[in-house]
């Protein structure tokens, strides 16, 4: 689980596996290309221990300029081991610019379903993307 805070400037994560009040929360470094966003997919791939981030809404400087953001396409892979972001799949591509949407991982095949989202102000989107698992 990560966030962003009041500056959109630096990400924070933990682990949601550590219930103890003393749980560590990670700064963790990220390259300038990697946006602020709102409502993405998030998704754990378990083969490959990594955290998904998929599509959301993003390119907004604060809450007064919102209405100037974008849906994006993209994928992000964040390594807890290496503690470092990589761009998984950075769009446009053929998958629908949304946010919102819904992830689950199919450990049997190695892949991600990706469900929905909002694509515009009242927009919902139906689609259902496979997305296989890169090396």
């Amino acid at each position: 689980m990560y966030g962003y805070d009041a500056t959109d400037k630096y990400v924070y994560a933990f682990n949601l596996g550590d219930t103890s009040t003393t749980a560590s929360v990670y700064s963790l470094a990220v390259a300038d290309y990697f946006r602020a966003r709102d409502a993405p997919a998030f998704v754990h791939n378990t083969s490959r221990d990594e955290l998904l981030l998929i599509n959301g809404y993003s390119a907004m400087d604060d809450d007064a300029t919102i209405a100037n953001g974008e849906h994006v396409s993209e994928i992000w892979a964040y390594s807890q081991t290496n503690q470092t972001w990589r761009n998984a799949a950075k769009g446009p591509f053929l998958m629908t610019q949304s946010e919102g949407g819904l992830a689950v991982y199919d450990s049997a095949n190695d892949r991600v379903i990706f469900f929905g989202g909002l694509l515009g102000s009242s927009q919902m989107s139906n689609d259902v993307w496979q997305l296989k698992a890169d090396a």
